[in-house]
Parts: structure tokens; sequence; C-alpha cells
């Protein structure tokens, strides 16, 4: 057996159910015409209100139990932070507002989706905040080149 293959193989059968669950949901191919959700905030609106308002926005749908809004609100978190910043010094600051779940979850999310976009997010079956948390480093990785393959395929 090549060495590659070998390699795959073993990898395939030692992922976790996190890393099978959020896979799964990349490859989602619904016929449903999902209307995608926009961003809680207004796009003129300040940094510091961008955050405050999606923030809000996330602990709503948790507390609604709302898993699909609470992935997208985490996402545009996510987006926020590493797209918008105008430093590293202020992505620090508001980065280290959050709670260090909801930090890392925003910021895996929107790695994990920036190419398929929140259309494919809202295909989602059962993936939530804790299976994004729960990946090891090495699993949040191959998911990204994962989605990124995804991506180029289409």
């Amino acid at each position: 057996m090549e060495p590659y293959l070998y390699f795959f193989i073993t990898f395939i059968t030692t992922m976790s159910d996190n890393y099978r669950t959020i896979l799964e949901d990349l490859h989602q191919d619904s016929e449903r015409n999902i209307a995608e959700i926009l961003p809680p905030y207004d796009v003129e609106a300040t940094y510091e209100e961008k955050f405050t308002i999606t923030y809000r926005a996330m602990q709503r749908a948790s507390r609604l139990k709302r898993r699909i809004l609470l992935l997208v609100n985490a996402y545009y978190m996510g987006r926020l932070l590493e797209l918008d910043a105008a430093s590293p010094t202020e992505r620090h600051h508001y980065s280290s507002r959050l709670s260090q779940y909801y930090r890392v979850t925003s910021v895996r999310l929107y790695y994990i989706y920036e190419h398929l976009g929140i259309g494919q997010l809202m295909k989602s079956t059962s993936m939530t905040l804790t299976t994004v948390r729960n990946l090891s480093s090495a699993e949040f990785d191959e998911l990204t080149v994962e989605a990124l393959n995804i991506f180029q395929r289409s």
C-alpha cells in the first residue's frame, strides 16, 4: 500500500464524531431554497456597534435555542474579528471581550465556511458550536482544506 494512502485511511478511521458531523454538513447538497440570513448589523455601523449587535444576537439565539441562527451569528462574529478589525490591537481588544468558547468557535466557523458562505452553513443538519469547539487543531485544519476543495470543485 502506498504511504499516502495508508495515512489517508488511518486519518479517516481516527476522525472524531465532531469532524464527521461537520464534514457531512460541508457536503450537504440540499435542494431546498434557503434565504440567507444577513448580518445582524447595518453595514454603515461603527465597528463597536457591529460587535455589540452581533454578540447580543449570538446570546439571544443561544437563549432561544435557535441552532442555525446561532451558527450564522457566530460566523458573522468570526468575520468581524478576522476581516473587519482595523488593526491587530483592535482585534485583540474585541476578541478579549468574548468568552474563549465564543472566540474560538466564531473564528473557526468563519474559516471553515469562508469560501462556501452562509448558504452552505445554513444547510447544516446537526452541527453546533460545541461540535466546532471540540475539534482538534488537526481536524480544524483538515476541514478548512476540505471546504476550500469543495468550493473549487463547484
